[in-house]
């Protein structure tokens, strides 16, 4: 087998193979072999007509599209491994000769790896954004770095202070009378927060754990 290659515009090729005679005469035998039960000859049974009489009657070329197929099977991974060009699309394939007692020919065309380089980079200016922190962006950005690291510590040593998170049990009365919803057990609470009604909160504030409010 040979391969040529011909560069093409817009990074394709054409890989042009020639396989010896004697692959395609085997690649016809095969066909011949493959085919010849389906074909229907004139004073034969099914499958027992000689290669010779039906290549009389339907031709020489009836097995070429069987071989060709063949050929091209087998000995294109080669040619594209003799080529060693870097491939990177199926090919358009086009047979240009097949004649038994002649060298099989066919063409493909592909797309080949375009090739990568460095672009020009030195004397390109680039620009450095000026960026101006404030105080208060700072004092903020720490401030939600503690509290994301922040861990709980049980105190049981001082009274509640604001920002403590304490946990309470609860219960609402109006007109002495509890109410439905009113009931709460081991309710958590950041002191500070607002999360209960005005003033309930600051009635917290130098309590102590147990203590009732």
């Amino acid at each position: 087998m040979s391969v040529k290659v011909e560069k093409l515009d817009e990074g394709m090729a054409k890989l042009t193979v020639e396989v010896s005679e004697e692959t395609l005469k085997k690649a016809i035998d095969q066909a011949y072999l493959k085919n010849k039960s389906r074909i229907n000859v004139p004073g034969f049974r099914k499958g027992k007509a000689p290669r010779r009489v039906i290549e009389q009657i339907y031709g020489k070329g009836i097995f070429y599209d069987d071989a060709a197929n063949e050929v091209i099977y087998e000995e294109y991974p080669k040619a594209v491994e003799e080529s060693k060009e870097e491939i990177v699309s199926d090919p358009e394939l086009s047979v240009e000769q097949i004649e038994e007692g002649k060298p099989f020919i066919f063409t493909a065309k592909v797309a080949l790896k375009p090739p990568v380089g460095l672009g020009k980079y030195k004397g390109i200016e680039v620009s450095k954004p000026e960026t101006e922190v404030k105080d208060e962006e700072v004092e903020d950005e720490i401030e939600k770095q503690r509290n994301n690291n922040a861990r709980m510590v049980d105190i049981t040593d001082r009274p509640v202070q604001k920002d403590d998170m304490i946990h309470l049990n609860y219960e609402g009365f109006v007109d002495g009378k509890a109410f439905a919803g009113g009931k709460g057990e081991d309710q958590p609470l950041t002191i500070g927060s607002g999360s209960f009604i005005p003033g309930f909160e600051d009635q917290l504030i130098g309590k102590k754990i147990g203590e009732d409010c």
